[in-house]
């Protein structure tokens, strides 16, 4: 299991800090938030967060998009300690968790610190609306960050080899203040969990399935799923956004709609740049080339992304452009 927060990470301190788009208009947010994808809780959660409501498009934006992803990340924990087989490997997967977000505990104190985020800040209210949407995001991230830890925490507190932090632990130890009062947290109400939601829904939820591996027949001209991919785990968090945004359907196709070859030629040199490849076949111990990437995605999705990949390896105009209007895919993890 995974338990680094990378898209948090990616708000926290790259690009998609609420600063760096301050020149966005509200249509963008709105736009914006209708591809987020939808997550729903498969446990019935302690907390929710009672929080300052969101004015601004920018707001909602953002606080759907942390929502969402911490529903998603808590899934993901709860999945791993429930196919755990054994006492000791759930006290390894607590402390592995424990360490990952009390590490970033520590880099939101810092980074609140050196901004002058505070609570009292957000509270007051500033003349500067931009700033203020700055403060609401990063104390709304910090915020839930807090909740994922006490969920966690409380759920599986026989599994934690040293003392659990309360609430007011952490405001005390890791962010040097007081826990605001009253509590930005208050008992979740019961909710309708994935097991009993319509069968249409499941359906929908289920319909698409990230395979880390090659799914049908490789022609001899393209190099297969393991000796291309160097990073499977983040390549099937693209894939799966690849199905997300209409590109790709759940039998790994691509959908013909309008605009969506152009588009799909400057993914692909995009998710090239933030090197989800190999540079090398170690195989044939031969250099990968972009040509050899495209041949891979091609047959993969069952395409012809030729023309349109020649067009966006040599438009950067272009791929810039689409970086600024989606944030799904400029938020995706990028590689050296």
């Amino acid at each position: 299991m995974n338990f680094d927060f990378d898209l948090y990470h990616n708000i926290l301190f790259l690009g998609l800090h609420p600063k760096n788009n301050h020149l966005k208009n509200d249509a963008f947010f709105k736009e914006q938030m209708l591809s987020i994808k939808k997550e729903f809780y498969q446990f019935q959660p302690i907390y929710n967060i009672d929080f300052e409501a969101p004015f601004t498009e920018k707001r909602k934006y953002y606080l759907k998009l942390i929502d969402h992803e911490a529903i998603k990340y808590l899934n993901n924990v709860y999945s791993e300690f429930n196919n755990a087989t054994s006492t000791n490997e759930k006290k390894y997967l607590f402390n592995s968790f424990q360490k990952i977000i009390t590490q970033k505990f520590k880099e939101i104190h810092t980074h609140c610190t050196l901004e002058g985020y505070t609570y009292d800040k957000l509270t007051r209210g500033v003349d500067d609306e931009k700033v203020e949407d700055e403060l609401f995001v990063i104390l709304f991230l910090k915020t839930e960050l807090i909740r994922i830890y006490l969920e966690i925490a409380e759920k599986f507190a026989e599994y934690n080899s040293n003392d659990s932090f309360t609430e007011t632990n952490i405001y005390k130890h890791f962010f040097k203040e007081k826990q605001p009062s009253p509590s930005l947290l208050v008992e979740a109400e019961p909710i309708i969990t994935t097991i009993e939601i319509t069968p249409k829904e499941q359906e929908k939820k289920r319909d698409f399935i990230a395979i880390k591996n090659d799914f049908k027949p490789v022609p001899k001209h393209v190099l297969t799923y393991d000796i291309i991919v160097a990073q499977p785990d983040y390549f099937s968090i693209f894939e799966e956004a690849l199905h997300t945004h209409g590109l790709i359907n759940p039998d790994y196709v691509f959908i013909e709609d309008r605009g969506n070859k152009k588009t799909m030629g400057i993914i692909y040199a995009i998710i090239i740049n933030k090197n989800y490849f190999h540079k090398r076949n170690f195989k044939e111990s031969k250099a990968i080339k972009p040509i050899d990437i495209k041949r891979f995605l091609n047959n993969r999705y069952a395409t012809n992304i030729d023309k349109e990949f020649r067009n966006a390896q040599i438009d950067h105009d272009a791929i810039r452009a689409y970086l600024d209007e989606n944030f799904w895919i400029e938020g995706l993890k990028s590689f050296k």
